[in-house]
Order: structure tokens, then sequence, then C-alpha cells
């Protein structure tokens, strides 16, 4: 019964992306109690930050003072759902995998259950999968636009460098459109790339980088310069996620990425 229950949950779930607003414990079947941590974070006038820098769904930094770290939560974790809505790509079949989200989309769907006096639930998975090896025929790995892509990326490698690293196995850090199209089709991704590369490269250059892929979560703050006061990294002055919200602002209006 039990079984019948999860099944029909889920396939709800898949259709709809959400449950009833008032029904926010964990959807997912937790087969191992240290593969999941539920945590409750509460906000006072909703200004304060979760303290989390975010890869896509993955934890890839927790801010000290704030309120992940006093609430426990790790490095390496990944969020799977927020209040009532299971993120996209969490399962394949029983299993726990790192969901398909940017970081764009991570932080948006965060800021908007965010408020004063409110208390925003998430279920993270400590222990995960990556995707198993995709079949070309399935809607699911097809990408149609460049953010589509970078979504399909970051759930099956975890970050778009990872992803970069099959790609560019020579290190050569600039394929040619051929090339390029060539690995992700080895990938087992399908692709309208007339509109990817459009995306990727406006400029119709037919070289494709790391950079022009994904310039915000290819950024390594251990590396180059920093973001905000140009010193060498890692900056003594400036921590990563203020030198990510810098790159993003720096990004958001129109500029290229500063050579470093």
């Amino acid at each position: 019964i039990l079984a019948q229950v999860f099944c029909f949950d889920f396939l709800i779930m898949g259709l709809f992306g959400k449950r009833r607003d008032e029904d926010v414990e964990p959807i997912a079947p937790v087969t191992s109690e240290d593969e999941t941590q539920e945590v409750t974070f509460d906000f006072v006038d909703g200004s304060e930050p979760y303290g989390m820098e975010l890869n896509g769904g993955k934890v890839i930094g927790v801010v000290p003072g704030s309120l992940a770290e006093n609430l426990g939560v790790q490095e390496s974790w990944c969020i799977a759902q927020v209040g009532s809505t299971l993120l996209t790509g969490t399962f394949d079949g029983e299993r726990r995998t790192l969901a398909a989200v940017t970081t764009d989309e991570m932080k948006a769907l965060l800021r908007k259950h965010r408020g004063p006096q409110k208390r925003v639930f998430l279920v993270f998975w400590t222990r995960y999968g990556k995707w198993p090896p995709p079949r070309s025929q399935d809607k699911e790995y097809h990408a149609a636009t460049a953010e589509d892509l970078r979504r399909l990326l970051l759930s099956k490698y975890e970050t778009t460098s990872k992803a970069w690293e099959q790609l560019d196995p020579g290190e050569k850090k600039t394929l040619t459109q051929v090339e390029f199209c060539k690995g992700i089709q080895d990938m087992g991704i399908t692709c309208n790339f007339a509109r990817v590369l459009v995306d990727i490269d406006p400029t119709d250059s037919h070289k494709i980088t790391l950079e022009m892929l994904d310039p915000f979560n290819s950024f390594d703050p251990s590396k180059g310069k920093c973001q905000v006061c140009t010193l060498p990294n890692p900056c003594k002055s400036h921590s990563p996620a203020e030198q990510r919200t810098a790159l993003k602002q720096f990004l958001a209006s129109g500029a290229k990425l500063p050579e470093l």
C-alpha cells in the first residue's frame, strides 16, 4: 500500500512539480537517514541571506556565521526540495541524483520563498549519484537552447568545468564549433545546435570556450584576479560569494568576461 501511495504521489509531482501548498513534508523515499537532511530556515525580516554558495543545486560553500552554518548545512550537499517543490531531475528511479537546475534558477526559487517571519523548508541530498548514461531518443536529454544545455551538463557533471574536461580532454581551451557539437553528441545529449550556437557564439567566431559556454559557473575564485579589487586570488579582502556577485552584475551589464 505504501509503495502504491508513493508511486501515485511521485507521478503527481512529475506532472505538476509540487504538491498541496500546505504539505511541505519530504516526499522522497528515504533509504538511509544519512542520505537526507531536512533543514528549516527561520527568517526574521526576510533580508537575511541563506548563507550558501551554490553551483546549480549543489552547495559549494557555506558562509561563516550564516543561517546555513548555524543549521549545519555542509559543503557538497545538494538541494532536492524547496518547500513543497521537488526539483526536476532529483531522482533516477529510486536513486537520488543532482537536480537539473541552473544557479540562477536555484537562487530565484530560494528568494521566492524567503520573506519576513517566514519559514523555508529544504530537503538536501547528502549522498547522491550522477546521471545514468542518457539515451538520445529521450526528450529529457534534448537541449533546445544554451540554457537547456547548461542545465543538462550541470545535472550530469555537477559543474560546467567538469563537463568541459570531457569536451576538451586535450586541454586546448578552445574548441571549434564542429568539435564542440561532436563532444556534446558523444555525451548522449541531442541539441538544436543552430539555436545553441547562436546563444553561445553570437558573433559567429566558430570558436567555443568554457567562458562562452557558462561565464558565471566557470569562474574559479581561487585563480586569476579578484572580481572586486583585481588583486590576485585567493583574495583576502573579498570572499568567493562577493566575487561571484560582482561577476554576475558585471555580466548582467552586457559586458564580456574580463581577461584574468
